[in-house]
């Protein structure tokens, strides 16, 4: 009879188990994200970044640009990637409540979610799903921390993310190197160094918020 019990535990997440709310807000930040990529989509890069190569040109072009980056762009992404922090948590929880391999099962859902991640990319250099891949290990080894000790780390390495961008602009600046592609538009020079610093920053601002939580 705890075997049937323990085999119908893991399945699925019952109705009646879940937290709509976090669904909820969820969704929220699914569709706020897909606002900050928009401009993307459209421009590529560059006016993402840069609002003064994006086309805007009247006042309307720069009050819903600036209205984004103040209101959008990456409030929904640090939102998402609480949720992603929060929901392993709890899943790791609930595995553990039930008898279940908790670690095991959280690390092989987020080697699939790498692999599905590697994929995305190949399609669209956009992809997120890898970063939170990646964080979930670092995740799982600090969870047990005091929620004071996970917000600071989360602050200092998401406060890491400025000296990569100023780290950037330094090799731009003394090797030449055009920022084509990244501020200006173009094409990215993928033998350039400066766009390692720059692809780590936006992983530690993802990893930082996925450890604030």
């Amino acid at each position: 009879m705890a075997a049937q019990s323990q085999i119908a535990d893991s399945g699925p997440v019952r109705e009646s188990a879940r937290i709509t709310s976090l669904d909820l807000i969820r969704g929220v930040a699914v569709l706020g994200i897909l606002l900050m990529n928009a401009v993307s989509f459209k421009f590529g890069l560059p006016p993402y970044l840069n609002l003064s190569v994006g086309g805007s040109e009247s006042w309307l072009d720069w009050t819903v640009g600036i209205a984004g980056e103040i209101f959008i762009d990456q409030k929904f992404m640090g939102l998402f990637s609480l949720l992603f922090g929060a929901g392993m948590i709890l899943f790791i929880d609930r595995a553990s409540a039930r008898g279940g391999r908790a670690v095991t099962l959280n690390l092989w859902r987020n080697a699939l979610l790498l692999l599905i991640g590697i994929l995305h990319f190949m399609l669209w250099d956009g992809d997120v799903l890898m970063v939170y891949a990646i964080s979930s290990a670092f995740l799982i080894v600090l969870r047990n921390l005091p929620n004071r000790a996970l917000i600071s780390i989360g602050v200092i390495v998401f406060a890491l993310s400025i000296p990569c961008a100023l780290l950037a602009q330094y090799i731009a600046d003394t090797t030449g190197t055009s920022l084509a592609g990244i501020w200006t538009p173009g094409e990215i020079e993928t033998e350039d160094m400066v766009g390692i610093p720059i692809l780590f920053g936006y992983f530690l601002r993802g990893l930082g918020t996925d450890r604030g939580m």
